[in-house]
């Protein structure tokens, strides 16, 4: 099992909101991620990280 970080980036805060997910591997955190990303209108991006570095980030379409 790994550790990994999850910045959620929600358009009514100025600071992230942080999870730490413990799941097998990067497939599975990333499944997590675009799940948070589904839950709230407001979450505007999510990053994932392992450790100090940033593994991928999602943002959410704009919807213009």
């Amino acid at each position: 099992m790994k550790t990994f970080s999850i910045h959620i980036h929600d358009d009514r805060y100025e600071q992230p909101t942080l999870l730490i997910a413990g799941v097998r591997d990067e497939e599975r955190v990333g499944e997590i991620a675009r799940e948070k990303l589904a839950e709230s209108p407001h979450y505007r991006a999510i990053e994932v990280l392992d450790q100090d570095r940033i593994l991928f980030r999602i943002e959410r379409e704009s919807q213009d």
